[in-house]
């Protein structure tokens, strides 16, 4: 008899990523020849075809749902943390909602971290469940559906099983991230209340198109007509855009300012950015109340300043102090995300510096930006250096990685890092190490084939001296591996 756990659902969810079968490899090399939408970007078959009929087999509607839906390129999966964080505390106080449900990507832990109910995952035992429900229902196992074309893939997969388990479990309103891009994205398929648009920049330039004006395009897709439409604050060019689009979709559509009554020294609220996503999640949450909770309520003032204070997104500006061991994690895709983290963690030490005498400053790095995304190598890792130099901010070490786990190989039932597509190879880090010397050729750099070994480097420097402060940022997969060595893997982000 089969196994139905969690392993064995992993492992089934694993087989029909595209990477791993050798027909959507064909089908690639297909779809790259298609004439596709180029001025918009687009390439092969949306992730949105299908969706539809999908959500029919499982026996559901796109009504089903209340959903609250969130685009962007940077500050998406923490603007859905607010807008759960902010329905949270107004359901304790009120009685609605009840239950929140919460869906983003990408995989940091664990991948039932990805759906979670009142912000706890879903347990491995929920999640094999209705896994294989999904699985069966969808006809997996049926020999009449063996052309892989005609069946949902990785992230349609999981996008299919969260709506699956949100209708099932009886959420009150589910809050939903895109995967990326938003016009043919497949979590694009839902009926929102109300959609926000976080801030945008060049990110999947390939499969999204080549300018900022074909980001923004794809990213309004998520607008739906007399559906409010949020948005943070953008460039002119990327406001014109996503103006041009509400008026296409018939979506009324407002810009959010950072709001002027959250309180000061929040730390749920450092940097910056953290206001915008947060004034952008309130502007979202309040607008679900007001049209779905009893007498049109909103967010009270206690509301909002509980939702800030319980506020908790792993692996997102996040300091852990481990006695002289002080380490500061921020997942940065793109030279924006960069940026910001940089000039994050360099507000943090210089905060820091009168209560640690000399540590060692150590940059932890790696990136698969050469596989699909079109970003410059060198960009990125002058994002990191411009905003510190600017401090007179510089690294004593500069740590190179890859994305395995551990030297000794072993690793956790659904880490998803040491894969084809996630590898970072020798040249790549040796290509890092240059574009760094050039930058600052004082740093002492070093290149470790495991993220354990360029962690127990970074505390081997910390003990010779006194202490250290090492910034972890670039690839998701780093920051949850290194979230895993340090022992966080209590991955329920509600604080309460």
């Amino acid at each position: 008899m089969v196994q139905r756990n969690y392993e064995r659902a992993i492992t089934l969810l694993d087989s029909i990523r595209r990477i791993n079968s050798s027909r959507w490899r064909i089908d690639s090399r297909h779809d790259r020849n298609r004439s596709g939408n180029t001025s918009r970007g687009v390439i092969g078959s949306p992730s949105i075809d299908g969706m539809n009929e999908w959500l029919q087999q499982l026996g559901h509607a796109a009504t089903d749902l209340s959903v609250i839906h969130v685009a962007g390129t940077k500050g998406k999966g923490s603007t859905c943390a607010f807008v759960n964080s902010f329905l949270r505390e107004h359901g304790k106080r009120t009685g609605f909602p009840k239950s929140v449900g919460l869906y983003t990507s990408p995989t940091l832990l664990s991948t039932r971290e990805r759906i979670r109910i009142n912000s706890k995952p879903i347990s491995e035992d929920v999640f094999a469940d209705y896994f294989f429900d999904v699985w069966n229902k969808l006809g997996y196992n049926s020999q009449a559906n063996t052309d892989a074309r005609r069946m949902p893939r990785y992230r349609q997969f999981l996008m299919l099983l969260s709506f699956h388990v949100f209708v099932f479990e009886q959420v009150d309103v589910a809050v939903y991230e895109t995967h990326f891009g938003g016009e043919f994205d497949s979590t694009n398929v839902v009926a929102p209340v109300v959609t926000g648009i976080t801030a945008l920049g060049m990110d999947h330039v390939r499969a999204l198109g080549p300018s900022i004006e074909n980001i923004a395009w794809h990213k309004a897709g998520i607008m739906k007509s007399h559906v409010p439409a949020f948005s943070d604050r953008q460039e002119p060019a990327v406001e014109k855009v996503l103006k041009m689009r509400a008026v296409e979709k018939n979506a009324p559509l407002k810009f959010t300012d950072v709001d002027p009554d959250f309180p000061e020294n929040m730390p749920a609220l450092e940097p910056n950015v953290q206001r915008n996503n947060a004034s952008l999640g309130r502007a979202l949450a309040d607008t679900f109340l007001r049209l779905k909770a009893p007498g049109s309520q909103c967010l009270a003032t206690q509301d909002i300043i509980n939702g800030i204070e319980y506020y908790s997104w792993p692996g997102r500006f996040q300091k852990i102090v481990d006695g002289n061991y002080q380490w500061f994690l921020d997942i940065a895709h793109n030279e924006i995300s960069l940026l910001v983290a940089a000039q994050w963690f360099g507000q943090q030490v210089s905060d820091a510096e009168s209560n640690c005498l000399a540590p060692a400053r150590i940059l932890i790095f790696t990136h698969t930006s050469g596989q699909s995304s079109g970003r410059n190598d060198r960009s990125l890792m002058k994002s990191i250096a411009s905003p510190l130099q600017a401090k007179g901010i510089r690294f004593d070490h500069v740590i190179i990685t890859t994305l395995k786990e551990r030297p000794s190989g072993e690793k956790r039932i659904d880490c998803i890092y040491e894969r084809p597509e996630t590898f970072v190879s020798l040249d790549a880090q040796r290509n890092y190490a240059e574009i760094w010397k050039g930058i600052d050729s004082k740093t002492n750099i070093s290149l470790t084939s495991t993220v354990e070994d360029a962690f127990q480097m970074a505390k081997d420097i910390g003990d010779r001296g006194r202490g250290m402060q090492t910034f972890v940022t670039g690839d998701t997969g780093l920051i949850g591996i290194g979230l895993n060595l340090l022992g966080e893997d209590n991955i329920n982000i509600s604080k309460v």
